[in-house]
């Protein structure tokens, strides 16, 4: 019998909540456990993802694509990445989602990738892959990580 107090094992972020739903706010990472039932649609998605260069998710607003790709596709290929890791194996793609287009989004972007790598790499990728192009940045990520950068512009 467990004597913790319910949520007080949570993060703070979780503790707040007071149940999986909240509305048109997009569910994130951080929010996968709530995010469940749609597994078919995610693994849709990722099969898009990698056969082909390009794939559009499109839908009316407020149906879920944000939290699709974000608490569904992007949680299963991190989850996924770091489960390789631990058994010493290749990671074969990253997934990076962007959605930061107020400031300077070419320079955003570069960061993410730079970040998402540097969570999944060891050593993590280094500073200097980020000069040069956008294309550049991309190529040498993708070639440091030895896998595929699945690129999510949200």
């Amino acid at each position: 019998m467990s004597t913790s107090t319910p949520g007080r094992d949570q993060p703070a972020s979780e503790r707040s909540r007071r149940g999986p739903y909240q509305g048109l706010i997009p569910y994130t990472e951080d929010d996968a456990a709530y995010f469940f039932g749609r597994d078919t649609a995610r693994d849709i998605v990722m099969d898009n993802l990698l056969a082909y260069r390009m794939s559009i998710l499109y839908g009316p607003s407020g149906v879920g694509k944000s939290s699709l790709l974000r608490a569904g596709v992007v949680r299963h290929v991190r989850d996924e990445g770091r489960r390789r890791i631990e058994h010493g194996e290749a990671v074969e793609y990253a997934a990076i989602a962007f959605s930061s287009w107020a400031e300077d989004p070419v320079a955003g972007l570069k960061e993410a990738i730079r970040g998402t790598l540097g969570q999944q790499l060891s050593p993590p990728l280094a500073a200097d892959v980020l000069d040069g192009s956008l294309a550049d940045v991309v190529s040498a990520a993708a070639q440091r990580l030895d896998g595929s950068l699945l690129i999510i512009l949200d």
